[in-house]
């Protein structure tokens, strides 16, 4: 498997388990709804991130690696999400909210942030690569226009030629 899928399939988990466990809360009714939004905002960032990742856009892998970074002090830092990890156990709606903080907080982001460490050359050459690609397939269309351009100029050139050869 490519490192890169790997990569893009650590982000949708993490915005999988991000999904579930803000829906999971707002069925509950147990948080405000600017929280929910907060949750819609982040999966909503980290899904096309997950996209540009898989297209081995380094910026994008370079924003997900600091996410991943950040994630897990962002959650511990937070006295609710402490709470469900102690709290892991006591009832099946903590157990599963617990478990999906774990996996999109935790466990993804890190994992993401170790393979992208592990990796990191390969990713930064498969990713430059792939620019490269990306730009040289711009250049051969802009070629290829430019070609079509002056076939076209051209072509008029005869054709006022003719006509003016016609007059005389």
């Amino acid at each position: 498997m490519k490192i890169i899928n790997v990569l893009s399939g650590l982000l949708l988990g993490s915005a999988l388990c991000l999904s579930a466990g803000g829906m999971l809360l707002y069925s509950k009714n147990l948080v405000p709804p600017f929280l929910l939004e907060l949750t819609a905002a982040a999966v909503a960032v980290i899904v096309p991130l997950s996209f540009f990742v898989y297209k081995k856009n380094l910026a994008s892998i370079n924003l997900s690696t600091l996410l991943g970074v950040i994630a897990p002090f962002t959650s511990i830092s937070t006295p609710a999400h402490t709470a469900v990890l102690l709290s892991f156990g006591q009832n099946l709606l903590l157990s599963v909210l617990g478990l999906l903080q774990f996996l999109g907080f935790y466990l993804f982001p890190i994992s993401f942030v170790i393979v992208r460490m592990v990796y990191r050359k390969k990713i930064s050459y498969e990713a430059k690569a792939e620019n490269q690609n990306l730009n040289d397939i711009v250049s051969q269309e802009k070629n290829v226009k430019e070609t079509k351009r002056n076939v076209r100029w051209c072509c008029q050139i005869e054709s006022f030629s003719e006509d003016s050869s016609l007059s005389d």
